[in-house]
């Protein structure tokens, strides 16, 4: 099963009727618009997920020069 092909779709920062937020995990940062807190929830999961799996490959972390 191929996954469906995303398009990012591009917003301006400086939109004054939008809200941005920004979520952290351990090692991410997401900013997003307000509504969107589940998928950034998700998408944080995901990431630190892949983190986990790719960091003995590369064995380096960025920010412990």
């Amino acid at each position: 099963m191929l996954a469906q092909p995303v398009q990012a779709k591009p917003v301006a920062w400086d939109q004054q009727d939008q809200i941005w937020l920004s979520q952290q995990s351990e090692h991410l940062s997401i900013h997003f618009l307000a509504g969107h807190q589940q998928s950034t929830a998700n998408v944080l999961d995901i990431a630190e997920r892949v983190h986990r799996v790719l960091l003995p490959f590369f064995k380096h972390t960025p920010g412990t020069d």
